[in-house]
Formats: structure tokens, C-alpha cells, sequence
């Protein structure tokens, strides 16, 4: 997803692009205590989506690596790095505020919540280095075998945190009226 496609949905309201109409005028004007942020029903799906997306690059990357493309390498890094930057500020924005003024009531989600957001960041700077070191390395016997088990803990990570976040942390975003206060 691209950067001018996350601001028109950041700044439309809440709604995406590809939003139902019928359904999304009932939340439409629901927004977290607080904030302009919008609840938008497509959003979990639309992140959902995106996870599809860092995973089909991550597996690109891992192809081109086996394949010894180290060129292409670096630009799929490029990409994969836009994506996930798309994807930590949608989630950033759309998400996590919302649900810090949501779930101001519930401590307990408020901590996972909290939780889920201060990993986000750590992980972050680590796909951060990765990405930046080996978008413009010279690929030496060294770097070549190092990236190896790099990538590996990054595919871990990814993986992992993919799936926290959808059976853990995505169940949490709900309609604001939704919420016991």
C-alpha cells in the first residue's frame, strides 16, 4: 500500500477504499473518546491484507537469496521496507490510538494493548537495521552467510508477530459503543 493511499484513509473519516457503504455509515461517526480517529470496520481485514503482502515479500526475498540474486535482494528489501513502514504508521495511527482511548476502562486490554505497541517499536528498529544494512551491502562471502540466518530470525519474528496479532490484539478493535465503560 502506498503512501498517499493510507493518508486518504487516515484522513477520510476512517473509511477505506474498499469500505461497504451500507455498513460503514453505522460507525461512520464513532469515534474513540477523544480523538478524530474513526472506527472503520475494514480496517482488521485491511491489516490482515497487508500481513499477506510482508509475507509474500519476505518470501521473494528468501527466493532471490537462495537464487543468488543478492541485487534483487536489495531491491525487494527496499520494498519490503515500504511496506512495513506503511504498515506500522497505519497501524500506529488507525489502531493504536484508537484503541488506547477505547480501552481506557479495561486496564487489562489496555496493557496488551500497550504491550503489543512497545514490541511493535523494538521490532521495528530491529527490521529497521536489517533492512538498512543489507539494502547497500556489498555482498561479501561474509555478508552472503550472514544474511542467511538474518533473514531466518526476521521470517521468525514476522511470523510470530503476524499471528499474535490477529488471535490476540486485533480482536480488541471494536465499535466505541461496543466497549463496557
Amino acid at each position: 500500500m502506498g503512501i498517499k493511499r493510507i493518508l486518504s484513509i487516515l484522513f477520510s473519516g476512517g473509511r477505506s477504499e474498499k469500505s461497504n457503504t451500507s455498513q460503514n455509515n453505522k460507525h461512520k461517526r464513532l469515534a474513540a473518546p477523544g480523538t478524530r480517529v474513526y472506527f472503520d470496520e475494514d480496517l482488521i481485514d485491511q491489516l490482515k491484507d497487508e500481513h499477506q503482502i510482508l509475507l509474500g515479500l519476505y518470501s521473494k526475498i528468501s527466493q532471490a537469496y537462495k537464487n543468488k540474486k543478492y541485487k534483487r535482494v536489495s531491491k525487494l528489501l527496499g520494498d519490503f521496507k515500504h511496506e512495513v513502514y506503511s504498515h506500522f504508521l497505519l497501524e500506529n495511527i488507525k489502531l493504536y490510538i484508537y484503541l488506547r482511548n477505547t480501552l481506557h476502562h479495561d486496564h487489562h486490554s489496555s496493557k496488551i494493548m500497550r504491550f503489543f505497541q512497545k514490541e511493535i517499536n523494538q521490532i521495528g528498529k530491529v527490521v529497521d537495521q536489517f533492512i538498512d544494512h543489507y539494502a547497500d551491502v556489498q555482498w561479501t562471502n561474509d555478508e552472503i552467510a550472514r544474511f542467511e540466518g538474518d533473514l531466518r530470525n526476521i521470517g521468525n519474528a514476522l511470523v510470530t508477530r503476524i499471528n499474535r496479532e490477529e488471535k490476540f490484539l486485533y480482536p480488541l478493535y471494536l465499535p466505541p459503543d461496543d466497549y463496557a465503560q
